[in-house]
């Protein structure tokens, strides 16, 4: 969702996104730009060239189950990746990198927060279980 793109832009649509994994790119990113910052770069020419996820180790530890037995309880951790590079007068591959992002719709995004909804699957479960609420609501509309 963020690959090349512009930082300040990356950070605002991570900004907007209610998803959890959203907070940790926008901290990732976020930092990358820091360390950017603080090693001469201008911050209007950062773009996000990558971002990328890795497997990361495992952490096992005891699981207790019914009747006495027990299991392997697995917790997976996982690295995530984001390299930040300047973008140059004649650098015509990052160019050509940047007209390759596919295009982020903002709008049902922040439709979404104002809504207080979590994604379109949950709005559809609501409206799944009350129908008597989509009723209320067009006999509102049409009064």
């Amino acid at each position: 969702m963020v690959r090349r793109s512009f930082v300040d832009d990356a950070l605002s649509q991570l900004a907007a996104n209610p998803k959890k994994s959203a907070v940790f790119a926008l901290h990732a990113i976020a930092n990358a730009r820091n360390n950017a910052i603080c090693a001469g770069a201008d911050p209007a020419k950062l773009w996000v060239a990558e971002a990328f996820v890795t497997k990361g180790r495992y952490r096992k530890s005891v699981a207790f189950m019914g009747r006495g037995n027990t299991g392997i309880k697995q917790t997976r951790y996982s690295h995530l990746n984001v390299t930040v590079r300047q973008l140059e007068e004649g650098d015509r591959s990052a160019a050509k990198a940047m007209l390759r992002r596919r295009p982020i719709h903002v709008a049902p995004l922040v439709q979404r927060l104002q809504q207080g909804r979590r994604g379109r699957a949950a709005g559809r479960q609501a409206q799944q279980q009350q129908p008597w609420r989509r009723r209320r609501q067009q006999q509102q509309q049409a009064s």
